[in-house]
């Protein structure tokens, strides 16, 4: 397909909207291809639609709900200044998004600093996680499941819940670090400080690190690095789940400098992960600026 004009994509069962402008292959007839006339801008009819999304059904197909629906059609000039308006935030987020997509710790290794294990800088064995389910979050005690991590190593803010059977011995204490074992197997995070304590689950292993041989932080950075996500794809298991067990992770040899070193390249890192959050934050206030943007539209 050669679009003489932007094109709205619709997805039949996803009921997700895109926005085509280069020449294309239908796969398969699970897509709508919807060509506007000279009333709409194609680009304003697609922020319409990614604004108000229609709610799935399943897997069933959705093109005649969308049909249905009524959307608000200022004249041409004003869907023009509207689509101008987006697509400097939109731009913005881009941009944005680039940068975070992008930033990875490096940690630049000198040639005599010492390789070691993960297992020899711990101050005991790695142990499993709580085999607990989850109940309703009480506020006392969070259940820390390895979906609640997410990719950069935080915790979500929401879905929390609390275990249905809290047990003191998984309880974690600031610095422990938490490893998946599968599933989003090598996902880690490095717990800080907390009013409310935190158990965790079963498929975590949480290694507790001797902050007189390594500083915990600059670990858990090791764990964000290229080097840990080389090895997690070397010794993963292929198959339904990929897995690695606390023997597997505690063979995990990495350089360590010494702990000045650690500290600083700890600090210098952290420092560029505060321009991350920053891209993060304007990220968000841009999707803001959009979504105000078009429901100035449907106000009218």
């Amino acid at each position: 397909i050669y679009p003489t004009k932007p094109l709205v994509i619709f997805g039949d069962h996803t009921c997700i909207a895109k926005l085509v402008a280069t020449p294309f292959v239908q796969g398969a007839d699970g897509i709508k291809i919807i060509q506007t006339n000279n009333n709409i801008e194609p680009t304003y009819l697609f922020y319409v639609i990614r604004a108000k999304p229609l709610d799935s059904d399943g897997y069933k197909r959705h093109f005649s709900k969308l049909k249905e629906m009524e959307i608000p059609l200022p004249p041409l000039d004003i869907q023009q200044e509207i689509v101008a308006e987006i697509d400097g935030y939109q731009r913005v987020i881009d941009g944005a998004r680039a940068v975070v997509d992008s930033w990875q710790p490096q940690i630049t290794v000198a040639h005599d600093w010492p390789v070691v294990a993960l297992g020899e800088i711990v101050s005991e064995s790695p142990k499993y996680g709580s085999t607990a389910s989850k109940a309703n979050f009480d506020g006392q005690v969070r259940y820390v499941r390895i979906t609640d991590i997410t990719e950069n190593g935080q915790l979500k803010p929401s879905g929390q819940v609390s275990p249905s059977e809290i047990d003191e011995q998984y309880f974690l204490e600031p610095d422990d670090l938490l490893i998946a074992r599968s599933g989003s197997v090598g996902r880690t995070y490095l717990h800080s400080n907390s009013p409310v304590k935190h158990q965790y689950a079963g498929y975590l292993i949480r290694f507790r690190i001797n902050s007189s041989k390594a500083i915990p932080r600059y670990v858990h950075l090791v764990t964000k690095s290229a080097v840990w996500d080389q090895w997690i794809y070397q010794n993963s298991k292929v198959g339904t789940i990929n897995n690695i067990n606390a023997k597997q992770y505690s063979a995990f040899e990495f350089s360590l400098p010494p702990l000045e070193i650690q500290q600083a390249i700890v600090a210098e890192i952290e420092s560029e992960q505060a321009l991350v959050n920053a891209n993060l934050e304007l990220i968000e206030r841009m999707e803001k600026r959009i979504a105000t943007a078009i429901g100035r539209v449907w106000a009218t």
